[in-house]
């Protein structure tokens, strides 16, 4: 599956082509808080986080990036969970 990465070594240049590659191709973008702000992920539908934030407000920040006024379909957001190295759960946004 084709993956591009958006994390805070890259200029603002390299994080809007990463953004272009998932819009375009890509079938995942994985990225660090670096995507949670100013990147326009409206063309995406599903977000799944990895880790949960200390600040609250980080966890809006990313949805916010796909959950954007005038999108035409549904997105639809969970929280990856796992107390146990190995063992994944997911949390239902």
């Amino acid at each position: 599956y084709p993956v591009v990465c958006i994390n805070g070594q890259m200029k603002v240049e390299e994080r809007i082509a990463a953004r272009e590659a998932f819009r375009t191709g890509a079938q995942f973008l994985i990225s660090t808080d670096a995507g949670g702000e100013g990147i326009n992920l409206q063309f995406a539908h599903i977000m799944i986080n990895y880790d949960l934030p200390w600040n609250p407000n980080r966890i809006d920040q990313r949805i916010g990036r796909l959950h954007r006024y005038g999108q035409k379909g549904m997105s639809r957001y969970t929280t990856c969970l796992s107390p146990i190295p190995g063992k994944v759960r997911f949390l239902p946004g």
